[in-house]
């Protein structure tokens, strides 16, 4: 763990990523991320790549073959490190892929929810939904807000604006959690957070970056590169 003052220097190297989601914010690589945190203790900067691994890795979907990879994956990860802002947007990570898992099995048509109860261990949420499967919000009311529109975009196989709507919720998210960590190693767990949503978010905002990097991806295969 490093002192406050070689967290100041990595923090001060790194660009500002505050405001709105849709900011002009200048793109930095995950390669030059990693750059710029280099003089982590070894320990801090396994962290960081662990929280953007689990979070490219989770893909929101779920299914009977990835629910006990995910919960397995998830649990490690919780147990990995004592750190409690690591923990949070772990478990916001959880619970927003769970959620999106189970409104897509009701759209799917399934009648009730799932009887795996080792898959519950991951949500906090259990009784609510078991007991409220049909409603929107599964019953749990702060959460209406936020998951306002999900089946409408998952019935309309709207993919870019569904992930864009997740994009906006992690991002409020990080304003929450951010504040009081300035320059710490919660600071650059954040940061961290927050690249990874703007590399998204550019992604998802323009249609023809997403069929150039298509074409490229096309045309590798088509090549053997």
């Amino acid at each position: 763990m490093k002192k406050k003052k070689d967290y100041y220097q990595i923090v001060t190297s790194l660009p500002l990523l505050q405001g709105k989601i849709n900011s002009d914010f200048s793109h930095m690589s995950r390669l030059n991320f990693n750059k710029h945190i280099k003089d982590l203790s070894r320990e801090d900067f396994k962290m960081v790549q662990d929280l953007e691994n689990f979070v490219i890795w989770e893909k929101h979907s779920m299914d009977s073959e990835t629910d006990k990879a995910f919960k397995d994956k998830s649990l490690d990860l919780l147990q990995k490190y004592d750190n409690q802002t690591f923990a949070k947007i772990i478990t916001a990570t959880i619970d927003k892929r769970f959620l999106l898992g189970l409104i897509r099995k009701r759209i799917n048509g399934q009648k009730e929810p799932p009887k795996n109860e080792d898959l519950w261990r991951l949500s906090k949420y259990k009784f609510k939904i078991q007991n409220n499967w049909n409603k929107t919000d599964f019953g749990i009311k702060h959460l209406s807000k936020e998951l306002a529109g999900f089946d409408y975009l998952m019935q309309e196989h709207s993919a870019l604006e569904l992930e864009k709507q997740i994009l906006k919720l992690m991002w409020k998210f990080c304003d929450k959690i951010s504040q009081d960590h300035y320059f710490d190693i919660d600071f650059i767990l954040i940061y961290a957070i927050r690249r990874n949503i703007i590399e998204r978010w550019k992604i998802a905002s323009d249609s023809q970056d997403i069929r150039d990097k298509f074409n490229k991806l096309a045309m590798e295969a088509i090549h053997g590169k």
